[in-house]
């Protein structure tokens, strides 16, 4: 794991937490919204999405929804954390485990309180649809190797699968856009702050 200083780890915590603090406080709003989905650009972009289908998105959006979703998700998991721990020792596999595992926690405590019904379909609508965790999930996994790696193609393909997780729920229905940009959120600052309480100390 790249060492930091005191200034960047406040700096990357502060971040972090902005991101989680963002992420629950619009878990209120949306709860507050009347109708479905509630919000005009949700339902704007589920019509764009909807009118624009095509086969190979479809099926790589399905590829992406199972790597997501449980059992694959496991073995994702300690693939991402074997390989950290491979290639960057076991505190960067350690704060990737742990990310992860809080992200979770966080994102079930948020679907139960907010109960957003979802796209016609949609998977996890008992649970709520707001906010996304395989959206969640990808960006722990991307924010962790981007904030692990000094290598910059590495992290610009890491941070590449934040947004195509996203559009890969909307595709298949799974949820509405927002849910995607919340889920983002969440999982990219517990991630942050994770990093930034277990980074070395660079004087």
């Amino acid at each position: 794991m790249i060492p930091l200083t005191r200034r960047g780890r406040i700096a990357l915590g502060a971040a972090g937490t902005a991101g989680v603090v963002a992420c629950s406080a619009a878990a209120v709003v949306v709860r507050g919204l009347t109708g479905v989905p509630g919000l005009a650009i949700d339902a704007d972009w589920a019509r764009f999405v909807d009118a624009h289908q095509q086969p190979v998105v479809v099926g790589a959006s399905r590829v992406l929804a199972a790597l997501g979703g449980a059992p694959l998700s496991v073995g994702v998991a300690v693939a991402v954390a074997a390989l950290l721990w491979w290639r960057r020792g076991i505190r960067s596999a350690v704060a990737f485990v742990l990310a992860a595992a809080v992200d979770e926690a966080l994102v079930t405590a948020l679907k139960f309180f907010d109960q957003r019904p979802g796209p016609s379909g949609a998977v996890f609508e008992d649970r709520g649809s707001f906010p996304s965790g395989h959206t969640a999930y990808a960006a722990v996994i991307a924010v962790v190797l981007a904030l692990t790696t000094r290598r910059p193609a590495l992290r610009v393909f890491a941070l590449a699968l934040i947004p195509v997780m996203a559009l890969s729920r909307t595709v298949v229905d799974a949820h509405w856009l927002t849910d995607t940009a919340a889920g983002a959120l969440c999982g990219a600052g517990v991630a942050a702050v994770v990093v930034a309480l277990l980074a070395p100390r660079r004087p």
